[in-house]
């Protein structure tokens, strides 16, 4: 299956491009568009919603992929998952104080690249 790239590759810090390589996580251009979109987390997100986003900018993402990157994630602290009872649901949120404790500021602006245009010919 083909990938196709929507948006030029989200420029990660290399502070924390040396953290993943330091716990020996090797990163591929699929992992760092889904890392940018995680770390841009503000609020508790599913991963719907969280596919949904990261599909905006990069084709043929699988959920397992998401998932995957997100166990890691949660595993080494850098993600907070919560499992609300009363719904079934999991969100996952940044978790800020972990990146800020590596000296790194959430990443916002890493995820602000413009959405996907579709052209009319």
């Amino acid at each position: 299956m083909t990938t196709y790239y929507y948006q030029p590759l989200p420029d990660l810090p290399e502070s924390l491009l040396a953290y993943f390589n330091q716990q020996g996580y090797p990163l591929s251009l699929k992992k760092k568009y889904i890392i940018a979109q995680i770390l841009a987390l503000n609020i508790d997100t599913d991963i719907d919603l969280l596919l949904y986003k990261i599909s905006a900018y990069c084709s043929s993402i699988s959920r397992s992929s998401v998932y995957l990157v997100l166990q890691w994630m949660v595993a080494n602290d850098l993600v907070i998952k919560t499992v609300y009872n009363d719904d079934l649901k999991v969100y996952y949120k940044t978790n800020t104080e972990k990146l800020i404790s590596i000296n790194l500021s959430p990443l916002a602006e890493a995820a602000d690249f413009g959405p996907r245009i579709h052209a009319l010919l």
